[in-house]
């Protein structure tokens, strides 16, 4: 028996064998198929918040969007109002001419 284990065995060196590992008390070594179960898992998680990420982002442009044209269409309406309203005015007597810096301010740029 001394020849078949060698000089390099445990047992004819008297350490014995080795412990079990739940007496030693550490974790297991996951095995081949739960780690690529795991990498699959962690894929599809990935790429489902990638999905629901993009998602967020084309609702956010879209609000965006609404937005900056709700915007748009009220400026458009204030300018009509007061364009009647100048016009009102000129009517009756009075002429009001607005002078270049009391035009429309320039459009505020987009943050894309």
């Amino acid at each position: 028996m001394t020849q078949s284990l060698g000089t390099r065995s445990r047992w004819q060196k008297g350490l014995g064998s080795l412990p079990q590992l739940k007496i030693v008390g550490g974790p297991r070594v996951a095995g081949t198929s739960s780690v690529a179960a795991m990498q699959r898992e962690h894929t599809e998680t990935i790429a489902s918040l990638k999905q629901q990420l993009t998602e967020k982002d084309a609702e956010h442009q879209r609000k965006l969007e609404e937005h900056q044209a709700e915007t748009q269409r009220r400026l458009n309406e204030q300018q009509w109002l007061l364009q009647a309203l100048i016009a009102q005015l000129g009517n009756s007597g009075l002429h009001i001419q607005l002078s270049p810096t009391s035009q429309l301010p320039p459009p505020l740029p987009s943050f894309q």
